[in-house]
């Protein structure tokens, strides 16, 4: 129904990324996503889609890449994430990545560099895939060893990624630690 109504298509794997900045912005890492994109740029089977990035990001025409404008609507974003069957994260350098947990919280599965929460909220190769840092390679491996599961593995996997999202990652879980940590704080300041 996602599909539908964003009008994508139903018949290929769909790989989101997020492309804040793209390639002026060298922390989110667009080089390696680009990579990653003309790794698959001759699979008819796959679609990219870079939400908030640009085709003057790309060095080349690449036909399996479909650029979506910077979203703001949480509802339209939801779509997106409901449409995708993986989600692409090359960011370099994270604090937090809220898009990662929103991913996996929609039942995404996510590869990634294992830079902020990545190895906190990706249970490796059960909820997504944590790739060596700055390795395209690997990434692509990442992708492949999803890409690969069958129906039931990527129901498990969802299931996984999901439980383990909300488990770690809710507003009242993550209000409490953020008050042990200032308590913490003070404790040892005093």
């Amino acid at each position: 129904e996602s599909r539908r109504t964003l009008n994508l298509p139903e018949n290929k794997k769909i790989i989101t990324l997020m492309a804040a900045g793209g390639k002026h912005n060298p922390q989110k890492g667009w080089s390696y996503a680009e990579e990653v994109i003309k790794n698959y740029k001759n699979n008819s089977e796959i679609l990219f889609v870079c939400i908030g990035g640009k085709e003057e990001d790309v060095s080349e025409n690449l036909p399996n890449l479909l650029f979506v404008p910077y979203i703001d609507q949480e509802k339209v974003f939801a779509k997106y994430y409901s449409a995708s069957d993986i989600f692409l994260h090359t960011s370099l350098a994270e604090a937090f990545s809220l898009v990662m947990v929103q991913a996996l919280s929609s039942g995404v599965p996510v590869v990634a560099f294992p830079v902020g929460i990545a190895e906190e909220a990706i249970i490796h190769k059960q909820s997504g895939y944590i790739a060596k840092y700055q390795d395209t390679v690997d990434l692509i491996s990442g992708l492949n060893y999803i890409l690969e599961k069958n129906p039931e593995e990527r129901i498990v996997m969802v299931k996984i990624g999901r439980e383990t999202a909300i488990a770690k990652f809710n507003k009242n879980i993550m209000i409490e630690n953020h008050v042990k940590l200032y308590d913490e704080v003070l404790k040892k300041s005093q």
